[in-house]
């Protein structure tokens, strides 16, 4: 018998909406906001992305609890650079428990990072935590933004990060899988062709913006991958007052 399951992908940058188009521009946080455009998706399984945390505060069980779900899997990976209160990384909520497999840290570059004025960046550690469900694989990634510090994943030593993320992947995922997030790349498939290639992966979102910015260029950072074992019922990209969009897919799992 088969099973239906909608996956939301969401970088929620703490859970403020962005002021401006400027990097790092936003607004104070507004969890309403955020609740009232999951709650209206309802999805299964949610993957966010740029989730905060403090000791005595998950901006992830705030959000859980306005929205009415009882599974909550928490990954804290690095300081934030929104607001130095909290820290900063991932995290899952469900309607239905997950097994948890683990996170899968990927590589920090092996060169330097700065800003475009010189200033260093903050070291941030990025990764995809891992989950089973139904027979099915999930995982829910955000990678480096590397073009914000001049370096790109497609080549140079931003392409040898790219091989060992690969790598790190590779022996991670498994098919069948849905792996989404922000991947901080337009075309993952340029930069893993071996993921694609041994997974047999497929992109589930259309061809459209997923970040807003002020070329107004096509910015497609954010995917929900599939490997074969899956069909692909629905799927779309609900722009929002935030500096990424919702995106959401719809699967039959057999």
């Amino acid at each position: 018998m088969s099973k239906k399951l909608t996956i939301a992908s969401w970088n929620i940058a703490g859970g403020r909406a962005m002021r401006s188009l400027d990097h790092f521009d936003y607004e104070e946080e507004n969890l309403g906001y955020f609740a009232g455009i999951l709650k209206a998706a309802d999805p299964d399984v949610i993957l966010l992305q740029e989730v905060h945390f403090s000791e005595s505060r998950s901006v992830a069980r705030d959000l859980a609890d306005m929205l009415g779900y009882v599974n909550v899997y928490e990954q804290p990976m690095s300081p934030s650079h929104i607001d130095n209160a909290f820290q900063l990384g991932m995290a899952v909520l469900s309607k239905e428990p997950l097994e948890p497999l683990g996170t899968i840290q990927y590589a920090y570059p092996h060169f330097p990072l700065f800003f475009s004025d010189g200033r260093p960046a903050i070291v941030h550690h990025k990764g995809a935590q891992v989950f089973m469900a139904d027979g099915v694989m999930i995982a829910n990634t955000q990678m480096l933004p590397l073009p914000v510090f001049g370096a790109h994943y497609d080549e140079g030593e931003g392409n040898v990060l790219a091989g060992r993320i690969e790598s790190a992947l590779l022996q991670g995922l498994k098919p069948p899988v849905i792996f989404g997030g922000d991947f901080n790349f337009d075309m993952p498939s340029a930069i893993y062709p071996n993921l694609y290639a041994q997974l047999k992966l497929h992109e589930a979102l259309p061809d459209e913006l997923t970040r807003p910015n002020k070329e107004n260029a096509k910015k497609t950072p954010d995917h929900i991958l599939y490997s074969e074992g899956l069909a692909l019922l629905d799927s779309y990209i609900q722009p929002v007052r935030a500096d990424h969009y919702l995106c959401v897919a719809k699967f039959e799992i057999a």
